[in-house]
């Protein structure tokens, strides 16, 4: 592999990563559609490897689980202060 295929190939799975922590995609299949619409036409090949499938999977998995956690934190206090929690009016 070419010095500048290799970078690109980095470039995509580091990219891969980043919106797996989003926490806004379900798995790896969810990250090659969104990556495939950008115009990286390389994501499949580059995301075939069953290693990095299972690493994404559990990124995002990870990711998922902070989010409703956060929300959670968010909301919870509120319900138990009565209020709707963004406006701060009475239940």
């Amino acid at each position: 592999m070419l010095p500048r295929e290799q970078e690109r190939r980095r470039s995509l799975i580091y990219r891969a990563g980043l919106l797996a922590d989003t926490g806004h995609y379900d798995g790896w299949r969810d990250i090659e559609a969104a990556l495939l619409s950008a115009g990286r036409e390389d994501a499949s090949r580059n995301l075939a490897s069953a290693h990095i499938q299972y690493a994404l999977n559990r990124r995002c998995a990870r990711a998922k689980r902070s989010l409703a956690q956060a929300a959670h934190c968010l909301v919870a206090p509120a319900i138990a202060a009565g209020t709707d929690g963004q406006t701060g009016h009475r239940l």
